[in-house]
C-alpha cells in the first residue's frame, strides 16, 4: 500500500515535514569535541562537572529569538532538550537540583520555550535522555548506558507532561533495553507511555524506549526507500541532522554543510514520506552562532517559494524520477529537478495530466503526452541552481488518507 494511514492526533506531524533540534546544555560551556557526551569521553569527576553549574549564565538567551529563526527558516516545530545524558535538567523540577534554577540564569528554560512555542503557533517537542551519568543511583548496563531509578524518570516526566501546558511530542533517547534488563532495572516503558498520554492525550513520542512508538528517528542518515512496519504498510518516521559534525556547540567545529546540501537532504527526506529535523547547538551565551543563522536564513529563502511541494506531502509512487526527487499532495505531483535534463524531460506516467507549471512563478510549460510518456519542454539553462520544482496537475489522483 502506497497510501500512509495516520491517526488524527499525528495529521500536523506528518504535514509539517520540518523542524528544528536545539542540543543545549552546561556541557556547551566547555564547546569541545563530543559536546553533550564530553563527562563521558573525557572521564570528568563529577564534583569537577558539577562546576559549571555556577558557570551557566546564558545572558543572550531569548526564547523568542530561536522561535523567531526557526519560522523563518520554514520549520513547523521545535525538539528541545530538556535533559541530556549529563542529567543536567534544563527545567525546574523537585528531583534534583542538578538544574537550572541553580544557575546564576535562575531561569527554567523549559517554561521560556514553551511560552514562545505556543505564542508564535510553533509545536514544542521536549527530548528526554533516558540515561543519567549524573545520577547517585544510576545502574550501569555496560559502556555508557547508566540508567537512574525508574520512579525518578516518571516522576520528572509527569512535571514536564503538567506543568507546561500543551506539549506536542516527547522525544526520548538511548532508551533501547532488552526485556531482561528491563526488568533487572523495574522499568516498564508501556507504564511510562501510559502515563504521558494520560497527561496529554494527543502528545506524538518516538521510538527509542524500546516500543515502536508514533514514528522512527534514523540519525545522521537517511534512508533509501520509504520506511515501512514489519507488514509492509507505509510508517511515519524522522530523520535527525547536526548543521556540523556535532549535536552541541563545538567552537572548533568549523564543517559546515552548505544551504544547498541541507535543502537536498530535506527534499530527499520529505520524497521518502519523513520529516527533517535539523539540530543546532546554541553557544554558551544563549546566542545561535552566526553559521547556523546564515543556513537557516538560506533554507527559509527557499522554503518561501518552494514550501507547497514540501509541506503537506506524502511519496509519489505515480512516476519514476531519475533527476531528482518527488512529492505529491492532492492532485499534484512536485518534481524537483536536482540534475538539470535538458529540454526534452521525458517522464513515463499513467495519469491523465491537466497542466503543467514552474512552482516558484506559475509559469506555464509546455507538454505533451504519448501513451504512458509525458514530455514536458523545459528551458535549456537551468533556472535553479539548488532546484527547480515543477508541478504536474493530475486527473484522478488518489486522496491521502487518514485513518480514524
Amino acid at each position: 500500500m502506497n497510501d500512509i494511514q495516520i491517526a488524527p492526533y499525528l495529521k500536523w506531524f506528518h504535514n509539517a515535514k520540518f523542524g528544528l533540534f536545539i542540543h543545549w546544555g552546561i556541557y556547551s560551556l566547555l564547546g569541545r569535541d563530543k559536546a553533550e557526551w564530553i563527562l563521558y569521553t573525557e572521564k570528568i569527576p563529577i564534583p569537577e562537572y558539577n562546576k559549571l553549574v555556577s558557570q551557566f549564565n546564558p545572558t543572550g538567551f531569548d526564547a523568542n529569538e530561536w522561535v523567531n529563526l526557526s519560522k523563518i527558516a520554514g520549520m513547523k516545530y521545535i525538539t528541545f532538550t530538556t535533559r541530556h545524558c549529563d542529567g543536567f535538567c534544563m527545567f525546574d523540577t523537585k528531583f534534583t537540583d542538578f538544574n537550572s534554577m541553580y544557575t546564576p540564569a535562575k531561569c527554567d528554560f523549559v517554561a521560556e520555550l514553551v511560552k514562545a512555542c505556543h505564542d508564535s503557533d510553533i509545536k514544542i517537542c521536549l527530548y528526554y535522555c533516558l540515561w543519567d551519568w549524573h545520577h547517585p543511583d544510576r545502574i550501569k548496563l555496560g559502556g555508557p548506558r547508566m540508567f537512574p531509578p525508574f520512579k525518578y524518570v516518571k516522576g520528572m516526566l509527569r512535571e514536564l507532561c503538567t506543568n507546561y501546558g500543551k506539549i506536542d511530542g516527547i522525544w526520548f533517547d538511548v532508551g533501547h533495553m532488552s526485556n531482561a534488563e528491563a526488568e533487572k532495572l523495574g522499568w516498564n516503558a508501556s507504564e511510562l507511555i501510559e502515563m504521558i498520554r494520560t497527561l496529554q492525550p494527543n502528545i506524538i513520542i518516538n521510538d527509542r524506549t524500546g516500543l515502536p512508538g508514533d514514528y522512527s528517528t534514523p540519525e545522521q542518515w537517511i534512508p533509501e526507500a520509504p520506511v515501512r512496519d514489519k507488514d509492509g504498510e507505509l510508517k511515519l518516521w524522522e530523520a535527525c541532522m547536526t548543521i556540523n559534525d556535532h549535536w552541541g556547540y563545538h567552537k572548533d567545529d568549523h564543517n559546515h554543510k552548505p544551504v544547498s546540501q541541507l535543502i537536498h537532504h530535506l527534499i530527499d527526506v520529505v520524497s521518502k514520506g519523513g520529516n527533517f529535523l535539523l539540530n543546532v547547538g546554541p553557544m554558551p551565551t544563549g546566542k545561535i552562532q552566526s553559521e547556523f543563522v546564515e543556513r537557516l536564513y538560506g533554507i527559509g529563502a527557499w522554503m518561501k517559494v518552494n514550501g507547497e511541494s514540501i509541506y503537506g506531502t506524502t511519496i509519489c509512487p505515480e512516476i519514476e524520477f531519475p533527476y531528482g526527487q518527488c512529492t505529491r499532495k492532492g492532485n499534484k505531483i512536485f518534481l524537483h529537478i536536482l540534475v538539470w535534463p535538458g529540454s526534452g524531460l521525458k517522464i513515463h506516467i499513467r495519469n491523465e495530466v491537466m497542466r503543467v507549471y514552474l512552482l516558484r512563478d506559475k509559469q506555464k510549460i509546455n507538454f505533451k503526452k504519448s501513451e504512458d510518456i509525458l514530455t514536458l519542454q523545459l528551458p535549456k539553462l537551468i533556472l535553479d541552481s539548488i532546484d527547480t520544482v515543477v508541478v504536474l496537475e493530475l486527473k484522478n489522483l488518489k486522496k491521502l488518507k487518514y485513518a480514524n
